[in-house]
């Protein structure tokens, strides 16, 4: 008969023997966002929940997993001269933006660690990896709103950097109006392509882009070219993009930061093993669908990986 001390040690070993299984050198990591029919994150879903094709070919799911792990996350703001907004009431941008930072922050995951990249006509790693909330706040002060934007060259930097990470799961944030003016290295193809073939997810935040009424947080728009660039490799990378007409405007950017930090904190991972490849590697489509009994889900997750 196993003692209490043999069985315990036991169950350990067939779950690291599981976990082997699942996460073998052609398996691939899905992080996975799901909500209900009023925007709202749903939990507790089964592994038979879930229905996942790569390139339309139906896919067995190997594990799946809701408890919350730390995240790699990069931050880029865009400090050119394109979002600088005059202070009504004394208190700069920087100064406004300040409290939703603090608040995505305060609400993530506590083990999370993080980089800053800021970019005008130049790009600067302001902030190395760190996991001292005040460290990253402290990177507002360096903010310049002045000059050109090269968005591209600092999405190219920082999609190398993040995955020298320590984490498993990495996500972009990028603070920016989407127009880009003085990249010289990258353009959005080459990012676009890069993003598909990584397993990092994008957040977009489009700052100062007027498209209605400040104070709102709207997610159906009439987009215009930058922006909607932003939403394309936000959707690509199982991230999503909000855009707000200013947001030093609290509602607006209060509201969005905290549902970022949420969303990140509530991903499930799915790990399934797609068929070897062929001779030729290539970019290959996943498509997931949720469901729990009659309820109407939405799953997100990346749409392309690259193998």
């Amino acid at each position: 008969m196993l003692t209490k001390a043999l069985f315990k040690t036991f169950l350990i070993a067939v779950a690291c023997a599981f976990t082997i299984h699942a996460q073998t050198p052609d398996s691939l990591v899905l992080n996975v966002t799901v909500t209900n029919e009023k925007g709202m994150l749903s939990r507790g879903l089964r592994l038979e929940s879930f229905a996942i094709t790569v390139d339309k070919q139906p896919q067995k799911i190997l594990s799946l997993s809701d408890q919350e792990v730390p995240a790699s996350i990069g931050i880029l703001i865009d400090d050119s001269g394109s979002q600088y907004v005059a202070p009504s009431d004394g208190l700069s941008l920087p100064g406004k933006l300040r409290p939703a930072l603090e608040r995505f922050l305060k609400l993530s995951n506590p083990a999370n660690e993080y980089f800053v990249v800021t970019f005008n006509s130049e790009v600067q790693l302001v902030q190395d990896w760190t996991t001292d909330p005040q460290a990253v706040i402290d990177t507002l002060d360096t903010l310049k709103f002045k000059k050109l934007t090269a968005m591209f060259d600092a999405m190219t930097l920082a999609l190398d950097k993040v995955k020298t990470g320590r984490n498993s799961k990495r996500v972009l944030l990028l603070i920016s109006d989407g127009s880009d003016t003085n990249s010289r290295k990258s353009g959005f193809k080459q990012v676009r392509d890069k993003l598909k073939a990584s397993d990092v997810v994008l957040y977009c935040i489009g700052a100062n882009v007027a498209l209605y009424p400040a104070g709102s947080v709207n997610y159906r728009w009439n987009l215009n070219d930058d922006v909607e660039k932003l939403a394309e490799l936000s959707v690509a990378s199982g991230g999503r993009a909000f855009f707000t007409k200013n947001l030093s405007e609290p509602l607006a950017s209060n509201q969005v930061f905290e549902l970022i930090a949420l969303e990140l904190r509530a991903h499930y991972q799915l790990v399934i093993a797609p068929d070897p490849p062929g001779a030729k590697a290539k970019f290959r489509k996943i498509k997931i669908e949720a469901k729990q009994g009659t309820e109407r889900l939405t799953a997100r997750t990346r749409l392309w990986y690259y193998r």
